[in-house]
């Protein structure tokens, strides 16, 4: 809107300023009753009464404010229907579907006797679990509300965090790490999981 303004009134300063040019080299617009006196000296509503293209004028500035209304109204109207639009691009119905993966994958993990292919295990986990349920972080604010999504995004934080050291544990082959920071991340997603669901619940 401020833009608008701006515009308009850039308009307005160039128009007095093209009305006094053309009243002094046309004599046609001088006898027609267009003023020659210095733009910065005139007032507004005169150098209106003067112009002969005043009506078109006013016709733009009109249309200018109109579209920096319309522009305006639009632009709320798509931030208060983001969640809407996001959930219709392919966010789940089932907000809790990657995080339940995620922590049923992990809760696997912790049966197996060695650490062979925990990375690749741990590439999975991440992947389709923690990094699918980090993509709908617009959507859960919009559901759980600032102290509710504060709650689960902290919590599943802190088993990401854990799932992350463990993969870099089997990169770096420190296996009985990896393997340590896998149980330590279980029950954070299990706490994260369990207050989403039953926000989402209540």
């Amino acid at each position: 809107m401020i833009r608008g303004r701006a515009i308009a009134v850039s308009l307005l300063v160039a128009g007095t300023v093209l009305s006094a040019l053309a009243a002094a080299n046309s004599p046609s617009l001088a006898r027609a009753g267009a003023a020659t006196q210095p733009a910065q000296g005139r007032s507004i509503p005169g150098w209106l009464g003067s112009w002969p293209w005043r009506y078109q004028y006013l016709g733009g500035l009109a249309l200018l404010a109109s579209g920096c209304l319309v522009n305006a109204y639009v632009r709320r109207a798509r931030v208060s229907d983001r969640p809407a639009q996001m959930t219709e691009r392919g966010v789940p119905a089932d907000l809790a579907a990657p995080l339940r993966l995620a922590l049923e994958r992990t809760v696997a993990l912790q049966g197996l006797d060695s650490a062979v292919g925990l990375k690749e295990q741990l590439d999975a986990i991440v992947r389709d679990g923690c990094q699918a349920f980090a993509a709908q972080q617009h959507v859960l604010q919009a559901r759980l509300r600032a102290a509710g999504y504060v709650e689960v995004m902290s919590l599943f934080a802190q088993g990401e965090r854990r799932l992350n050291r463990a993969w870099s544990a089997c990169v770096d082959g420190y296996l009985d790490e990896a393997v340590a920071c896998v149980h330590e991340a279980a029950p954070f997603l299990q706490d994260a999981l369990a207050s989403l669901e039953g926000r989402l619940q209540s």
